[in-house]
Parts: C-alpha cells; structure tokens; sequence
C-alpha cells in the first residue's frame, strides 16, 4: 500500500505531467476548478482563453457536454467569428479550440516575423 500522502504526490505529479503533454500536443493550458469549470488558454496567445463548465441536461447517451460561460478580454475578432460559427451555430468546441489554435498560431507567426524586421 501507498501512504496517502504518497498517492497525493504521485496524483499531482501525473496530473501537471497530462497538463504538460495536452499543452505540448495541442497548443493550450488546461485549469480544472472544483466546481467543473475548466480554463482552456491558448499557448500562442493569453488573451485567447475561455472557460467552460458542463452542461445540464445533455441528451440521453452523450455523457458530459461542456457549453462556454466566459472569454478572455482582448481576444482577436477573427477569435470572436470562430466562436460564434463554432460555438453558436455548429455546437462544436472541438473545432472552435482547433481553429483557435490555428489562429492564434497564425497571429503569433506574423507578430514574431515583423518583430525580427
């Protein structure tokens, strides 16, 4: 058996470890609150971020689905497009964080380009 403190560390460790790899792979920073909101920002841009919470009453069979309850102040309005398409219309985080990403990515391309002028 693992003295509780041990499980402690080992869960805090694994946890900054997924964090880490999720930032890595996918181009955001994951905050997790205990009320099951989740802050997801953008690693290219830090005034692209938003929060998320579960939402109620998903439809039967789909498990836990999240709905955007805020956004960082300063975000891009090309930001704000991809929300409302993917968000409003579509009903798809995946896509808006992927165009997010992109975006963002794209954004922080060009300020570095001009910046080394």
């Amino acid at each position: 058996d693992v003295p509780c403190t041990g499980r402690s560390q080992v869960f805090t460790a694994k946890s900054a470890e997924f964090r880490e790899a999720i930032q890595s792979i996918m181009g955001v920073k994951l905050a997790f609150y205990p009320n099951g909101q989740v802050r997801v920002t953008s690693t290219f841009d830090l005034n692209a971020a938003f929060v998320f919470q579960p939402a109620r009453g998903g439809g039967e069979g789909e498990g836990p689905r999240m709905q955007l309850v805020a956004q960082g102040e300063g975000a891009s309005p090309e930001v704000s497009e991809l929300m409302q398409y993917w968000v409003g219309q579509e009903e798809c985080i995946p896509c808006f964080l992927s165009g997010v990403t992109l975006e963002c990515y794209e954004k922080s391309k060009r300020e570095r380009r001009l910046g080394g002028q």
